[in-house]
Order: structure tokens, then sequence, then C-alpha cells
């Protein structure tokens, strides 16, 4: 295959290669992935000899062609200091190889549980990982963005400084950069444990996908170990560890037990509130890479912060701490003053005349930590706050306040009045996971302090404690809210299963393809039992596309699709019928049985409470008030929804009978996912016959003008 003209300066010999790795021998291999195995070796390139790695992908991968071209082209084009540094690729002899710039310290993957690294080198990977993600969401300069869909430990890089690179674009995708929102519809492609739950349910692919599985990759720093590990007797995964322990304030307790003490508490909460942000259910929720990058940074400097603060030029105008108090420190990250390098030769000049005069006053002028400069020595210690809350909670009730931007009482009138206007369903939820527990709330109603004095997740379960069953207060709020929309999505998801089915049993052309592909069958078949066959089972139109012709190069589906063009053309596009096919494709009945039965219950619950709060007197006026509207016209919508559930049940089991199918043992959704199948297969095996008839016929031109 010719090299495009725009990589052609990239090309390195497959000579140079195959001498490189001692022809690919087993000592110079150093991993193996989806695509093929890695493998080490010296190179003379433009800089000199230099050490690379060389990904040898393997011949027999369906995927091979297109991701190496695009992985070329997405290294050469986009660089940055925490991209993989590509330095070049070989395309000969049916050899497809990309060559990178060795990293020293392999991957990330493989330094989890390593007493190598302490805290602050584990942010700084994180923090550089992150910086890459954060340029290929928005890259400068150019027009599109990239989405990874493969973000993991292992697929981050780190050089003999442990300065981490992201690796393996292979998988990414292309989207414009100058929209708000980037939103690919595919089949779901990753690494398990580290996939976007979301991506894998609706195959909807956005930036926030990749946000997930960077969450998951900085729990795992934290905690010392792989997110599934084939070893844990329990089976259960670090994220579901992490989502158990976070809630219920133990997050101390899988923390890897060689960082425990080394962690400074501050830098712990701003890490872990940020990283489990990346994990929330809803994409929209999580943050951006840019507010990944900021809160890691801040987590770095409340590690290090002690660290850089040093002692003044004149100690006697200044006691050290209270210099130390004064000034903003400069955040960096330092290095040796190695023999040649420009701060050996700083060394050797420190006392010339070119060395400037700090002037500390000026200094602490420019960057006093304080607006005030005479609270400097005279800083009032903050009162102790005697009823403190978890500080990962206080810190998760922070970031909901500022999303909330409601003063703290006018949340509490806003959930006894039910007001959606004021709250989101979201917000809600927040305030649900948030929740004072029995121990919290009577902490709270037994402090003696001033209301001042408390923090405002404090001030927060203060008010919520003078609130009856707030809880379920909150679920009721939460319900309300989203009755309406759930109930609209749950009567649109059963119209889509009533037009669906009600499209496929009137389909007279899907009929006739079906008869066709008896006929078929029987003819294959004549002579023996099943050649007199009356009907298929509809798994049979899998083994349309397995069963090959004598030549191997076409299959049974080709021939179908040749019979159908040649002599039925008005079938080829049968499935333009099945209108509503594909969005019944993603839709499992069992769901939304339980969305029934959700509903259901949830409403029981509702009557409960407004039951119940009858005894909580004027405190819960205005919710009961509230309530009973809903309550009104909720009763109202219920009895018609079980109705069309019920009916769009009876009308899925009759497609089953329909193909002849046993429905209790056969589902509705069955029969939607084979004739997807199929249909999909049908419309390949149609391009191929077209590709293979204009082959032909330009060659018959070609041989016609030779004549």
């Amino acid at each position: 295959m010719s090299v495009p003209k725009q990589f052609e300066h990239l090309r390195i010999p497959l000579e140079a290669i195959i001498s490189a790795t001692n022809d690919f021998a087993k000592d110079y291999c150093i991993g193996e992935g989806g695509l093929g195995k890695v493998y080490k070796g010296e190179l003379i390139l433009l800089k000199g000899p230099t050490k690379v790695a060389l990904k040898r992908l393997d011949r027999t991968a369906w995927q091979q062609n297109p991701e190496f071209w695009k992985e070329i082209m997405m290294l050469s084009e986009y660089r940055h200091e925490n991209i993989v540094p590509f330095l070049g690729f070989c395309d000969e002899k049916d050899e497809k190889i990309l060559v990178y710039e060795y990293a020293f310290n392999n991957s990330l993957d493989l330094h989890l549980d390593s007493k190598d690294l302490n805290w602050v080198q584990r942010l700084s990977i994180c923090i550089g990982a992150a910086r890459g993600l954060e340029y290929l969401h928005d890259p400068a300069g150019t027009h599109q963005r990239i989405l990874h869909r493969d973000v993991k430990s292992a697929n981050i890089l780190l050089d003999e400084n442990w300065s981490a690179s992201i690796a393996d674009l292979g998988l990414s995708r292309f989207h414009q950069a100058n929209i708000s929102i980037s939103i690919l519809y595919n089949n779901p492609v990753g690494t398990m444990g580290y996939c976007d739950p979301s991506y894998m349910e609706t195959g909807i692919l956005t930036k926030k996908s990749d946000v997930y599985s960077f969450g998951v990759v900085l729990f795992e720093v934290l905690c010392g170990r792989l997110c599934i590990q084939n070893n844990d007797r329990r089976g259960e995964s670090l994220i579901h560890l992490v989502q158990k322990h976070y809630k219920q304030n133990k997050l101390n307790k899988i923390i890897w037990v060689n960082m425990k003490d080394e962690i400074n508490p501050d830098s712990l909460t701003a890490f872990a509130a940020i990283a489990y942000q990346c994990l929330r259910s809803n994409p929209e929720k999580r943050p951006s890479m840019n507010d990944v990058v900021k809160n890691l940074e801040d987590a770095r400097t409340y590690q290090v912060l002690p660290l850089h603060l040093t002692p003044p030029p004149n100690p006697s105008s200044k006691s050290r701490n209270e210099y130390q108090r004064s000034l903003k420190p400069l955040i960096w990250e330092t290095t040796r003053a190695t023999l040649g390098t420009l701060w050996d030769v700083s060394l050797e000049h420190g006392n010339q005349s070119w060395d400037p005069e700090i002037d500390i006053t000026e200094l602490e002028g420019w960057f006093c930590k304080y607006k005030d400069r005479g609270h400097l020595g005279s800083e009032k210690p903050k009162p102790e706050n005697r009823c403190p809350v978890h500080s990962d909670r206080a810190s998760s009730c922070k970031i909901m306040l500022q999303d909330i931007k409601l003063p703290i009482a006018d949340i509490t009138n806003a959930i006894l009045a039910l007001d959606s206007s004021a709250l989101s369903a979201d917000q809600v939820y927040d305030l649900t996971e948030l929740c004072p527990t029995n121990e919290e709330m009577e902490m709270i109603t037994n402090h003696t302090r001033e209301k001042e004095t408390l923090g405002e997740c404090e001030q927060l379960f203060l008010e919520c404690a003078k609130i009856p069953r707030i809880d379920s207060k909150l679920q009721v709020f939460a319900f309300a809210i989203t009755f309406t929309r759930r109930v609209k999505n749950f009567r649109d998801t059963l119209n889509i299963i009533k037009d669906a089915t009600k499209e496929i049993k009137e389909s007279t052309k899907l009929a006739k393809i079906m008869r066709i592909i008896l006929k078929l069958g029987n003819k294959l078949n004549a002579g023996i039992a099943q050649g007199s066959a009356k009907g298929f089972k509809l798994g049979s139109l899998k083994r349309l596309d397995c069963t090959w012709a004598t030549n191997k190069n076409v299959t049974l589906l080709h021939f179908l699709c040749k019979v159908v063009a040649e002599q039925m053309p008005e079938l080829l596009y049968f499935y333009k019928d099945l209108i509503h096919l594909q969005d019944a494709y993603w839709i499992q009945i069992k769901d939304l049985y339980e969305e029934k039965c959700a509903i259901i219950n949830s409403f029981e619950k509702v009557k409960q409470e407004f039951d119940a709060s009858v005894s909580d007197g004027s405190v819960s006026a205005k919710f009961r008030k509230a309530l009973r509207t809903f309550l009104y016209s909720a009763d109202a919508e219920l009895p018609s929804l079980i109705a069309l559930f019920d009916e769009v049940d009876r009308y899925a089991e009759s497609l089953v009978i329909y193909f002849g199918e046993d429905p209790n043992h056969y589902s509705w959704g069955q029969v939607i996912t084979y004739l997807v199948y199929f249909i999909e297969m049908f419309k390949k095996a149609h391009s191929h016959n077209n590709m293979k008839a204009t082959a032909r016929k330009k060659k018959l031109e070609t041989s016609t003008k030779e004549e």
C-alpha cells in the first residue's frame, strides 16, 4: 500500500526495525495488547541513537488497517507533552509497525502498588494524564476533538522522570470541536471495568465517557490496585467498593495501606471528591477534564504546601512561622543542578553583580495571602467546631450547595413546598444522598454552640433536623418532580414496542423474504428430513451468513440478495417498512416491568408520607397542600398507564407466537435482536454484491477497450 505523502517523513525502513529488535526476538517483547505485541529496541534517528517502543500490529486483527493509519494521523498532528511521543512507522511486506519513544518506567498499572511512588508523585502522574486528556478533548488550533474510548492505567505511560503520557489512540474517535457537546453513536468498545456504564447501555459516546474511565484510574491510584482483580475472592470490583465506602464515609479503609499516613486530609478530600464526581451515573453531572485538572492541582497544593515555604532572608524581622503564613507559595516541581545544566551554571555565577536583589517588603505587597496585612502576626484562630461532619461529607455538601445556589433556609422551604422551579431533580437526588444520618442528627440537634460557628454542611443538617422524616419527604419530592417525565417516557417506550410489533406483523415484504429463505433452505436440504420444512426458527437466520459457497467467496445470504435483486427487486429495501425496529432494539420489556412496579411502589410511599404528615403539625402544612394536588393528578394517571402496559405485553407475546416460538421460552427482545441482526447482514451482503458487480463491469469495459 502506498504511503500518504504527509506521512512520508515518518517512514522507518523495516530492515532497521528488524535489526533493532533482533528479528522480533522474544527477549525484546515487553507487552502484548489486543492489536499485537510491543517490542523494545534502539533506532538511529535524526536526534541520534534513540530507545524506542515498537507496536507490531497483528495481521489477523480485523480492525488493523484503519486503526493503523488513524493512529498515525492522530499522533503526528496532535502533539502534547502528555501525549505519547510518536517517532514513526513502518508499512512494508505486510508489516504494520508504530514506533514511539520508549517509556522507561512502563505503564501506570504496573506501579499502582509500588512503594517507589509517594502521594505527591502519584498526584503529579494523575495531573499529567488529565492534561493529556484535556488536550484531546479540546485541542488548541484544530477543528476536531478526540474521544479516547479506552482510558485505563495500562494506557498511561511513565518516562524516566515519572511524567505521564496518554497512549493507544487506536480506538479513539474524532468529533467537531466548535460545538458545546460531542455525541457519537457507535458500538461500545473499551476495557471491562473502565467503560462508562451509560456508554455501554446506550452506545452514546461523549467526552464524559472518558471522564468516567479516568475516575476509575484515579481510584486505582488512591487504592493501589486495579479496578478488577482476578484474585479477588469476593469478586468485588474496586468501583463497587469505592461507592460503598465513600457513601459511608469510610474511604480510609480501602486506601492503599502504605499511603494512609502520608496523605494530607485536605488533599485526600479534594482528590476523592473530584474522582467520585467522575463516576456519577448521569454523564451530564460529571466534571470536564479542565475541572479535573484544576481540582487535582488543588489536591497537590494541599499536600505539598508546607514543603515549599522557605524562611525569610532576614529572620530578625519576622519569625519563620510568621513569614511562612504571610506569602502565597509558588507551587513548582524542583530538579537537581546536574553538571552542565542551566542550574549548575546559575550556581557558579550566583554571586555576580547581575543577580537582582529581591525586596521582601515589595514581594509581600504583591503576594501577601491576606487583603488586610494588619492580620499578619495577629491571625485569630478559628473557633473549634465541636460538631464536625466527616470531611468527605462536608466536601460533597459544599459542592452541592454551590450547584444549588440558594440560601439554606430557602432550600428547606422549597422541599416543603415541592417547588420544582427552585430545585431540579438531580439536586433533590443529591440532597437525598447527603441526608443526615441518625447519629449526625443527634449530634447537630444537641450542639450548644452558636449557629454561625458551624460549617455549611452542619448548618444544612441543622435545618433538615427541623423537618420530620426529611429523607422520606425528599424521596416524595424527587418522585413528584420526575413523575410527569417518567410517565411520558414510559408511555412513549410502550408505544414504540406497540408500533414496532405492528409494523413487523403487517409487513408483507418481510413475510415474502422469510418465505424465500424457507424455500432456499428446503432446496438445499432436499432429500433429507429437513428438506420439507414448513417454517424455521429465527435463530436460523444467523446460519445464512455462515453457510459458505463451494468457492468460499460468498455465503447463502449473498445468494439470497442476488435472487431478490434479480427477480423481486421491490423487496430489496423491505426494512424501510420497519420504522420503529431500531428504536425497539434498545428496549427490554423486563426493564419496563420493573419501571412500572417502581412507579406504583413510589406512589404508595407518597400516600404513606401524606398520611404520616398529619401528625407533623404546622411544619408540614405547606407540604400537605402541595402533595394533595400532586396525588389527585397522579391517581388519575396511573390506571391508564397500567392498562397500556398490559396491552403492550399482549402485543409482544403475539409477535413471539407470530414467528412460531413459545412465549414461555422465547422473548420479544430475542425476536427484535434476530431481525436487527438479519437486516444488518442483508444490507452488507447486498452492498458486497453490488461492489463485485461494479468491479466485473469495469474489468469487462477495460478488456473490451484493449481488444
